[in-house]
């Protein structure tokens, strides 16, 4: 029985470590996607429904058909991470690899090319990673968005203010602010190094 709590203990802390390593590299994505490629997150499709609409009343063809491709490629990540995290218990594993992949695909790709081009493996990747990594410790935390980690680190410390032992226990949970603080750490080291 104290072998199964402990092997138990073990995949919990790997768990946990996985996902602050996949909230890093959400973060350096988040800000790379940001700082080099117009200004985007390829993670969320926001700013590209945005654009989307933009150029459509400012005439640009080009522009448009590039941010439709870019969503089309979020919708075919959102049916490749759901159909196949249906069927395999290994998600979390593809995921990693589709991440690797993004950064091989982006390494290859042309310098000269429209910088809304380098959006599409960063939306796909990013997109398979919100849905394999959407939490642990019965918290809900997206590794590639701060948002939503911030707007539950708050109402958690709302809840602890108010004594709520529910909330309490999840506040006391490191997963929050650690998540933030390695997001927020690669943001403010990457700076240096992506506007260099």
């Amino acid at each position: 029985m104290n072998g199964l709590k402990n092997s138990g203990k073990k995949y919990m802390i790997c768990a946990v470590t996985a996902h602050y390593l996949m909230a890093f590299i959400g973060g350096f994505v988040g800000i790379f996607s940001v700082t080099l490629l117009l200004g985007s997150f390829g993670a969320a499709q926001t700013g590209n429904l945005f654009s989307i609409v933009s150029a459509v009343f400012g005439g640009d063809m080009q522009g448009f058909i590039l941010r439709i491709i870019c969503l089309l490629i979020f919708f075919a990540a959102i049916v490749f991470a759901t159909l196949l995290g249906e069927r395999c218990t290994r998600m979390k594993l593809i995921c990693v690899v589709t991440d690797v992949a993004m950064v091989i695909i982006l390494g290859l790709l042309p310098r000269q090319l429209n910088r809304i081009i380098y959006l599409y493996p960063i939306s796909f990747a990013m997109t398979v990673q919100w849905l394999s990594f959407r939490g642990i410790e019965g918290c809900y935390s997206a590794t590639p968005f701060t948002t939503n980690n911030l707007r539950q680190f708050m109402t958690a410390l709302i809840h602890l203010v108010e004594k709520e032992k529910v909330q309490r226990k999840k506040m006391r949970s490191p997963l929050r602010s650690i998540c933030l603080r390695q997001y927020f750490l690669y943001l403010a080291l990457s700076q240096d190094t992506l506007l260099a």
